[in-house]
């Protein structure tokens, strides 16, 4: 089976149809080269990509990392993902002390 998504677009007189392509793997490297390049949306996607093992080994840390780096671009998005893995304690390490 073909990991494909159909794209239908309109203009005023008629309709565009595009079979494109998932592409994890490159989706995954742009979404890299946003991060480094301080898109918070980026990082927040590619830290969702690490936590869901989407295209990249699982790493929830690595996650964490990202979400606060989209967090700190002042992604919203990525401030909740970050905050729900807090309150659930997923791959944090917190001082009960």
């Amino acid at each position: 089976m073909f990991d494909v998504r159909l794209l239908i677009l309109c203009d005023e007189d008629r309709l565009h149809f595009f079979i494109v392509k998932k592409d994890t793997s490159k989706a995954n490297e742009l979404y890299q080269k946003g991060c480094d390049l301080d898109d918070g949306l980026a990082c927040g996607n590619l830290g969702s990509n690490y936590a869901k093992g989407n295209g990249l080994n699982k790493d929830i840390s690595k996650a964490n990392a990202l979400y606060q780096k989209g967090c700190n671009l002042d992604d919203g998005k990525a401030c909740n993902n970050l905050g729900y893995n807090y309150a659930k304690g997923n791959g944090l390490n917190i001082d009960i002390s």
